[in-house]
């Protein structure tokens, strides 16, 4: 806004905005005028300076002042990989890609995190998931940062899945009289955790064929 000596608005003063090669102006109306500004793709993020000059005639002092802006660039990031089941005790690589506002790859400060709780930082890991992670569908996200830019997040669902093992099948004899039934049981548990697992299906073979089915009760 440009005011005169009495403080009214001034009319039909030049205002010209420099920022870095970019040069822009406006006429005032009641004494204020303004001008929009689209930081072209050329320009780095950053912190830049706008030099304004302003004035009319010669009846008027040149106006001149500086104010700083930031310049903030995008960043897009997504997951390459594909997987959406991940099995503990087992390794696997989790891939991310960053562009910039003009889609080139960029680099971004890259951190990788499941249900919120930070797996590991970088665009490329591997990852293990170990027993402390519990089974069940979670959130695996791949968020970035970095200076002058804005943050973006890539996030889906994925199924953590535990190992099982059979702990132990009773009767333990391995002698079995024709014509007679026996109870047979197995212990399944979780080979990451010890813990028995409930509600796992389970089948039962003599030779390879299948004699019975049952699902296990914890």
């Amino acid at each position: 806004t440009i005011v005169d000596s009495t403080g009214s608005g001034v009319d039909d003063a030049t205002v010209n905005f420099s920022i870095a090669d970019t040069k822009l102006n406006c006429t005032t109306s009641g004494g204020s005028c303004g001008v929009d500004y689209n930081p072209p793709d050329t320009l780095s993020p950053g912190v830049y300076d706008i030099e304004v000059k302003a004035g009319k005639g010669e009846n008027f002092d040149k106006l001149s002042f500086n104010k700083s802006i930031e310049v903030r660039g995008e960043l897009d990031i997504s997951q390459d990989s594909t997987r959406d089941i991940y099995t503990r005790g087992r390794s696997y690589e989790l891939n991310s890609t960053v562009l910039n506002e003009t889609y080139e790859e960029t680099i971004g400060d890259v951190r990788w995190k499941l249900n919120g709780s930070k797996i590991k930082s970088g665009e490329d890991i591997t990852w293990r998931p170990d027993s402390g992670v519990s089974r069940g569908r979670k959130d695996l996200a791949a968020e970035t940062n970095r200076s002058f830019f804005d943050y973006d997040k890539s996030s889906r669902e994925v199924d953590v899945y535990g190992r099982a093992e059979v702990g132990g099948l009773y009767p333990s004899s391995s002698t079995i009289l024709p014509g007679s039934n026996i109870n047979v049981t197995a212990d399944i548990s979780d080979v990451d955790t010890g813990e028995k697992i409930e509600e796992m299906p389970v089948k039962f073979l003599v030779n390879g064929t299948e004699v019975s089915k049952n699902t296990t009760d914890g």
